[in-house]
């Protein structure tokens, strides 16, 4: 089921055809590329690993779509600054999921009624993960993805709550402080 088709105005990429789906493609060059590597990160996840869990391959995702070349080819990851308005609201509204509940989300309610506020949590908490947590982050990250390919999604959440101490409560207070920014 391609859950995301409903939700986006511009383009997703379909599961079920294995493509990008382009329904009104920007005008503007720099929100096309950065659509295009949110798009094809979905690509690469599917096509090497299978489906991840939403919050990854949408959290990933959000990074990636902020992630430029620099001068020599390396891959620099940048602020996507796009979620902050969303989490100032989630803040001031109750708050950000708990990590358990952000590890558990379905594809239904990752893309349903609660889409912005999963995908807000999803981008904040890879972002912690991959530009913040230095070596420790990659790593987990890298074991998330090993665990996915190796179809052993199932044990992600386990991964997750013991490989970083005080991961949960870190990532809310770095969206504390990053919002207020």
């Amino acid at each position: 089921h391609d859950y995301n088709f409903q939700f986006f105005n511009e383009f997703y990429y379909s599961f079920l055809l294995r493509e990008v789906v382009a329904f009104d493609v920007p005008g503007d060059e720099s929100l096309l590329l950065r659509r295009l590597h949110h798009e094809v990160t979905h690509d690469f996840f599917e096509r090497t690993c299978g489906m991840p869990p939403v919050w990854f391959n949408e959290g990933a995702a959000e990074v990636f779509e902020a992630a430029r070349l620099d001068a020599r080819g390396t891959l620099v990851l940048e602020r996507n600054p796009e979620w902050d308005p969303r989490l100032q609201e989630e803040l001031k509204e109750g708050g950000l999921p708990s990590l358990r509940e952000l590890l558990a989300a379905s594809p239904e309610r990752f893309y349903g009624e609660d889409a912005p506020r999963v995908y807000a949590a999803a981008w904040s908490f890879m972002d912690l993960l991959l530009r913040n947590k230095g070596e420790a982050g990659e790593k987990l990250v890298r074991r998330i993805f090993t665990a996915v390919r190796e179809r052993r999604a199932v044990s992600v959440p386990q991964i997750v709550e013991t490989s970083l101490p005080d991961l949960e409560s870190e990532w809310h207070e770095r969206v504390r402080r990053d919002v207020r920014r």
